[in-house]
């Protein structure tokens, strides 16, 4: 798959390959689209939800108020788990130590939230 993708554009590459969407829904899919200020600030004074890698959702769809913090690697698990295996795959393709590195803690951050690793790498 990478030799194919050689001849696109990194833009290309991440939109084919992830199926990322030109336009985003309200609350960019990280908020329940029909949550309100207000309602958001009662609930946001729990540290959960002020984590880096939460997403808000709305714990059953019937009941207004009942929110939620659901980790990215939970609730994105199957295309970051297809992003992650796009990382291990370039690492073992690159003769760069550093790039390879990186993008083996990066491939390991993507399925653990666990960013940090991948940042110092």
């Amino acid at each position: 798959p990478l030799k194919e993708m050689a001849q696109t554009s990194p833009n290309q590459r991440w939109r084919v390959r992830l199926a990322i969407p030109n336009s985003l829904p309200t609350g960019a899919n990280l908020y329940p689209q029909d949550l309100t200020r207000e309602e958001y600030a009662t609930w946001a004074t729990r540290k959960q939800v002020r984590a880096q890698y939460n997403v808000v959702r709305r714990r059953d769809a019937t009941r207004y108020a009942d929110l939620k913090a659901v980790t990215y690697h939970k609730e994105f698990k199957p295309w970051l788990i297809q992003a992650s295996d796009i990382c291990k795959e370039a690492s073992g393709v690159t003769k760069n130590a550093t790039l390879k590195k990186y993008l083996t803690a990066l491939s390991e951050s993507l399925i653990t939230d666990q960013y940090l690793d991948a940042d110092v790498a």
